[in-house]
């Protein structure tokens, strides 16, 4: 595992040596780790789902225990910059800060570290598109739950929970009795939900494509790709093969344009689409970690999501 990112510490101060970040990171994931082995011990069940996201190791009192040894005032001077980067009106583009400074500033014109929904109608020219739960955010867990596969979310402090804008999390994934291997999915709602609950695309090609600022790794080899979602009516025709393209294992900003976006295998489908037709019927933006291996473990952190606009 690339324990540089093992343990999601994103309040760890900028100007911290890169000994002292990675020490802290260790510290966090194992204290995570033990964590989980004693709610395993218990016999508590602590996965998470997409229709009942907090998981019981958020619910457990015990939990706020877990406190990382760090320095308090690194820690507020990190919360309070990141409060005002929530509350701020202004979105800095990840692609025009380019680099790392997307995640460093916490900024990022559709998601921030902190923020609990994504701007999904942040360049929309109708407002009417956008329904009920736009921009909120979801995870799936495809392994086998009654196999030990579960997920911790943290704060980069303590054991937290889901949906409270920190993408950031450790998640066990086994195979079980699954004819696949696992994976894991995070991502968001575009337009959300009509009056009736049916989901409701909308047209994301203004904004050129998609940034995003995100570390990971894996106790064994895993392949991440971002994901569209045109919704079950084009996704039966495309032989539920989404348009997809491949994350690379690297800290910095990864800006993509809409039509680096390919189907993987056409031959499932009946059509083929262009990933920038694609971009204008999209109903969720998927981050798909798929483990090649029976069983693994995953660690994720995301800093920032954007688009690929210019201004």
């Amino acid at each position: 595992m690339d324990m540089r990112i093992s343990s999601l510490l994103p309040s760890a101060p900028i100007g911290m040596n890169k000994e002292k970040r990675l020490e802290m990171k260790r510290l966090m994931f194992l204290t995570g780790a033990l964590s989980l082995a004693l709610l395993a011990c218990s016999g508590d069940d602590v996965s998470g789902t997409s229709d009942n996201p907090e998981s019981s190791a958020a619910e457990d009192e015990s939990s706020s225990s877990l406190l990382v040894e760090e320095s308090s005032s690194s820690l507020e001077a990190s919360s309070s910059s990141m409060r005002e980067s929530s509350s701020s009106a202004f979105h800095a583009l990840c692609k025009a800060i380019g680099g790392r400074g997307c995640a460093v500033s916490s900024f990022g014109d559709l998601w921030s570290w902190g923020n609990r929904h994504v701007l999904t109608n942040a360049y929309a020219e109708d407002s009417s598109e956008f329904g009920e739960q736009f921009g909120e955010l979801f995870f799936e867990m495809g392994a086998d739950e009654n196999e030990n596969s579960f997920v911790q979310w943290n704060d980069g402090r303590f054991v937290s929970e889901f949906g409270n804008g920190h993408l950031s999390a450790n998640v066990w994934l086994n195979k079980g009795s699954m004819n696949t291997n696992p994976f894991f999915n995070v991502g968001f709602n575009v337009a959300g939900y009509d009056s009736n609950k049916k989901a409701l695309s909308a047209d994301i090609s203004n904004w050129n494509g998609i940034c995003v600022v995100v570390e990971y790794g894996s106790e064994e080899k895993i392949e991440p790709s971002i994901q569209l979602d045109l919704g079950d009516s084009i996704n039966k025709k495309l032989g539920h093969t989404l348009p997809a393209v491949i994350l690379e294992l690297s800290d910095s900003t990864q800006c993509f344009e809409w039509n680096d976006f390919k189907i993987s295998n056409s031959e499932n489908g009946t059509f083929i689409i262009s990933g920038e037709d694609a971009a204008r019927h999209v109903e969720k933006i998927i981050f798909h970690f798929q483990s090649m291996t029976e069983n693994n473990i995953l660690v994720f952190e995301f800093f920032a999501i954007g688009t690929n606009r210019d201004d």
